[in-house]
């Protein structure tokens, strides 16, 4: 068995052959087109005291999903969660934020369309979340991932109904300022 091509894209192409031993050997190509959808949290990069924005996407190859819940579990000692901004596949879309457990890293959302709409087929900028990076964070790369709380994961379409989907996590990099200082200093502070 042979895989041509990625599953990025939905699509594999797959080719089955048999070893050559038998008097008559065969092959045969199939194609197939994969429908499983995922939410995907990006990267977003920030510096001590800044604003960090990571991007939320839907890839959904067949499409029909209403509405998405899940919860974020991110860095509290050195991320503070400031907000949302729904992307310009959701613009229609109805937001709910769940705060109630930001003191231990955790933020729940909901989106969802008006009652018998679909997000597009193919890939849809849902949101965006926004951070605000602690003063005193160290230069680090934390994960973002998805959890079941305070609000657990769910897609589903129109009717409401259970779609299944994946969930790619993401990431935050903090990262120093430059010292501006005309003689590097050994100790310097890292304020530009």
């Amino acid at each position: 068995i042979r895989v041509e091509t990625g599953l990025e894209r939905g699509q594999v192409t797959v080719s089955v052959a048999d070893d050559g031993s038998a008097p008559a050997s065969t092959s045969r190509t199939f194609h197939l087109t994969l429908t499983t959808r995922s939410l995907a949290l990006g990267e977003g990069v920030g510096m001590p005291g800044l604003p960090l924005e990571v991007p939320l996407t839907l890839s959904s190859p067949a499409g029909g999903d209403n509405a998405v819940a899940f919860s974020v579990q991110f860095d509290a000692r050195w991320l503070r969660f400031e907000g949302v901004n729904l992307g310009t596949g959701a613009a229609a879309a109805r937001l709910v934020i769940n705060d109630l457990e930001l003191a231990a890293g955790r933020v729940g959302l909901f989106i969802a369309l008006p009652a018998g709409q679909s997000f597009d087929p193919g890939t849809t900028e849902l949101a965006t979340l926004r951070f605000r990076v602690a003063d005193e964070a160290p230069a680090t790369n934390s994960p973002l991932e998805f959890v079941n709380g305070p609000v657990p994961r769910e897609v589903v379409n129109a009717a409401a109904a259970p779609l299944r989907a994946v969930y790619h996590p993401g990431r935050t990099l903090v990262i120093l300022g430059f010292e501006a200082d005309v003689a590097p200093r050994p100790t310097g502070n890292t304020n530009g």
